[in-house]
């Protein structure tokens, strides 16, 4: 296993959802394929797409976007989309390659690594791949990036 400490922002725009967790694997896959249709409307793409997940409260459905990197932002924004400007944070990342079926297995894989040299920070888990979203393919690739703060030396 190989993860990576960055830091990074992202600058994107897309979709709201929200749903409980076990709903995800239905409800994921349909919100992109809405987004898609409507992608072209966003200037500026970088030509990556995020899956990005709100710091979750134990309390509340978790929120989450589907939405498409831009490196800079235009004058308006296409109706009932949000701008996500999240600052530059330290992340782990590791990249998902295979079916998204197992997706489960990569975040279990950076969950341990984060236990072992640190632990999670405040901010939005990223999931990055190609803005086609091909999430049901085989080949399916995606960088995750989970906010991360390192263990303090003593």
């Amino acid at each position: 296993m190989s993860c990576e400490i960055v830091l990074r922002g992202f600058l994107a725009i897309g979709t709201k959802h929200s749903c409980p967790s076990d709903q995800n694997p239905t409800e994921i896959p349909k919100a992109i394929e809405d987004f898609k249709k409507r992608i072209n409307e966003i200037p500026h793409r970088t030509g990556k797409g995020l899956i990005m997940h709100e710091p979750q409260e134990s309390d509340k459905v978790p929120t989450w976007y589907v939405v498409a990197e831009v490196s800079e932002l235009a004058n308006t924004i296409p109706e009932s989309m949000f701008v996500l400007n999240i600052p530059e944070q330290r992340y782990v990342t590791y990249t998902h390659n295979g079916s998204a079926v197992n997706f489960g297995n990569t975040y279990s894989l950076l969950h341990t690594w984060i236990l072992n040299n640190g632990h999670y920070d405040h901010g939005y888990v990223v999931e990055r791949q190609s803005d086609s979203f091909n999430i049901l393919s085989n080949d399916y690739s995606a960088d995750v990036y989970v906010p991360f703060k390192p263990q303090e030396n003593s």
